[in-house]
């Protein structure tokens, strides 16, 4: 037999104490055979002479409910008012699909992977621009170094591979394009513009 888990309304004491435990035990099994857990007795009344009134606050799959319970003195038998559905007194509450904290944590990563690919776009822009100008001016220039050779790389800083190297006083033929103090050989690879000597009266 169920026991009193709150207590009820004041309205309880207008009924012996044992037709009050026999409605409230009745109520509860009812409700626990539907698959309902007890939270608590709102109430226990008289709703007329052969009638006793429960009020219970019950749950379910997570959600609240209020069901009121008629027990009859005369048969002990319990009938709620509604037999088929329960009436919710709160609603179930639905997650969102993510997480807020990792939808923040989500969105400044994917900004800072837009911004990348934009800065890189605009750089390589820059980039390309300035290494085109005088590229249809061709000079000649003298290799001047104090070591035994100059490397060659495959673009304008040392960061890239190393494709040869030429010799102290060696003459090379440069295609016109420059980036950061770096200048481009005809024949493709790149130099430092400080170890070459222009020749001025060789362009074309």
């Amino acid at each position: 037999m169920a026991s009193l888990t709150s207590s009820p309304t004041h309205a309880q004491s207008k009924l012996p104490a044992n037709i009050a435990i026999r409605a409230q035990d009745a109520c509860v099994d009812q409700a626990r055979a539907k698959g309902f857990n007890l939270e608590n007795v709102a109430s226990v009344e008289s709703a007329n002479a052969d009638t006793v009134r429960v009020v219970l606050n019950l749950t379910q799959n997570g959600q609240s409910y209020k069901l009121t319970c008629n027990y009859n003195k005369a048969s002990g038998t319990s009938v709620y008012e509604d037999t088929t559905t329960a009436t919710a007194t709160a609603t179930a509450t639905h997650q969102p699909l993510i997480n807020p904290w990792l939808l923040g944590l989500v969105l400044p990563l994917v900004g800072l992977g837009l911004l990348w690919l934009w800065t890189r776009g605009r750089g390589s822009d820059r980039y390309d621009r300035y290494t085109r100008k005088g590229q249809d001016h061709r000079s000649e220039g003298i290799i001047k170094i104090r070591s035994d050779r100059l490397e060659i790389h495959s673009g304008p800083g040392t960061t890239y591979r190393i494709t040869g190297n030429l010799r102290n006083g060696q003459r090379v033929i440069l295609s016109g394009r420059y980036n950061n103090n770096w200048a481009e050989l005809a024949d493709g690879g790149w130099i430092p513009l400080q170890y070459v000597e222009t020749n001025p009266q060789y362009t074309h």
